[in-house]
């Protein structure tokens, strides 16, 4: 779905939405492509650590700090912990285009389908 944000990868495992297009907000950066973009960053870091992409997102609670304006928008795992089948993520997504500055912080636990 992230794809729909204009989102995509970078090769340091980050997902990133380039600009401010219309299509995320005209202003400021829309809370959907916030969420969307910092879940599948938790998902990506959850396969990767449980060995499946089986999975099923138990609790998603976001924080947003601040506007979104400039962009790219970087969304980058910062603490993972794993406990069984189930692994716990936090996500940052940061504006690039205005130093690097925290727009919201979103907290994943997903568990083995």
């Amino acid at each position: 779905m992230w794809h729909a944000y204009s989102g995509r990868r970078r090769a340091d495992g980050t997902l990133e939405i380039p600009r401010l297009p219309l299509e995320v907000g005209e202003e400021r950066l829309h809370y959907g492509p916030m969420l969307v973009v910092t879940e599948a960053v938790a998902l990506d870091n959850a396969a990767a650590a449980l060995g499946t992409d089986e999975l099923v997102v138990e609790h998603l609670a976001m924080t947003v700090v601040a506007p979104g304006r400039v962009g790219p928008f970087i969304a980058r795992a910062v603490f993972t912990a794993t406990e069984g089948d189930s692994i716990g993520c936090r996500v940052e997504l940061r504006d690039a285009g205005r130093g690097d500055r925290l727009i919201a912080a979103t907290f994943v636990r997903v568990r083995i389908y």
